[in-house]
């Protein structure tokens, strides 16, 4: 089946439930508005700008101001942050729509940039693990040194050491 047949089906499904909507009984309405939309698979490139954009919608419920960097001379940090106190930090999102091993490059020490991982696999909600720059460097050193075949390329820390943090935004600079 082509890619935009899907497309095109889940077009015929939502309007032909419109037009059901004037001419039908509630009964019938409820069977065509359960209707579900395909859920697409996100390419690398989607996945981690579906995290960016849900990172700072989840920012912005908490009441910052968010900046996004962008273009290839930004490997720093994706958002610049502006917390509701006035304290401004970076964000560095990674974001994956699969549970796997978290792979991300260690850089250097700095007092005002944070991580936040971002799944985004689940089509009904997005899971956040906010995180310092202290904290992702010990869950990647504990990673390092358990024992387990490690590639220094392949830098990071598997999926479920970063289970505690889940939505422990305290971890980052907001009042």
């Amino acid at each position: 089946m082509p890619a935009q047949a899907g497309i095109h089906t889940a077009f015929r499904a939502e309007t032909s439930a419109r037009r059901l909507t004037r001419f039908t009984s509630p009964a019938k309405r409820r069977i065509v508005t359960r209707t579900k939309l395909p859920m697409m698979k996100l390419s690398r490139q989607n996945t981690q700008w579906t995290a960016q954009f849900a990172v700072a919608a989840e920012l912005c419920k908490r009441g910052c101001e968010v900046s996004f960097t962008m273009g290839n001379c930004t490997p720093l940090a994706d958002l610049m942050v502006l917390s509701p106190g006035g304290n401004m930090f970076l964000v560095d999102v990674k974001g994956q729509s699969t549970r796997n091993f978290w792979r991300i490059k260690a850089k250097d020490e700095r007092p005002d940039l944070f991580y936040v991982l971002c799944y985004v696999g689940d089509p009904s909600s997005n899971r956040f693990f906010p995180l310092s720059q202290s904290k992702l460097h010990e869950l990647m050193d504990r990673y390092r040194t358990s024992g387990i075949k490690y590639d220094e390329r392949f830098a990071g820390f598997n999926w479920g050491d970063a289970l505690r943090y889940e939505n422990d935004w305290d971890q980052l600079p907001l009042p």
